[in-house]
């Protein structure tokens, strides 16, 4: 069983990422079957979103159908994997004042690149990440969709415009 307000979360939780929700057969349905495992609004709502990804995935693509997106360096990712923390406001990421300032100008390299390319800025993860790395950005690049890999459909051509890197000048 799933509380009232545990719905209420997961559905302002997806909206408030713009994920439409009116599959609530589908939300309902994720939610009574991971309900059981955890109680977490954080984590059932990442179940929900790997539900939905036909959502997801269609509101993402480009007029050719293609997912453009720019992913996070996998030694990045494994840093922001292993600076997740559970806080009372939920998963965030736990980093260094200087990493997460570096990191927070080359996701908005990546983003003036997607958007003089024409697309919408899309980043893509790995699912362990994914809301954490959310949380960090959200404040500044309000319109930046972050995705995990589980969330689109495996069907979809994903055309890579860039990397995060910390290293180089990109």
């Amino acid at each position: 069983m799933v509380s009232l307000g545990t719905l209420q979360k997961v559905l302002v939780s997806l909206l408030k990422e713009r994920v439409p929700i009116r599959d609530l057969a589908t939300i309902l349905e994720t939610l009574s079957d991971y309900a059981g495992a955890t109680k977490e609004t954080d984590i059932l709502t990442e179940y929900v979103r790997m539900a939905l990804k036909r959502q997801i995935t269609e509101l993402n693509r480009d007029r050719d159908g293609k997912l453009n997106v720019f992913t996070i360096d996998p030694g990045i990712e494994q840093q922001l994997s292993d600076a997740v923390q559970n806080t009372k406001q939920g998963l965030m990421l736990v980093l260094d004042p200087a990493l997460t300032e570096s990191l927070l100008q080359k996701i908005g390299k990546q983003v003036e690149l997607m958007q003089a390319a024409g697309y919408t800025p899309v980043c893509i993860c790995s699912p362990n990440i994914r809301l954490a790395l959310r949380r960090l950005v959200e404040a500044v690049y309000t319109h930046l969709a972050i995705v995990s890999y589980n969330e689109i459909l495996p069907d979809v051509e994903l055309v890579s415009t860039g990397m995060v890197r910390l290293e180089d000048d990109n």
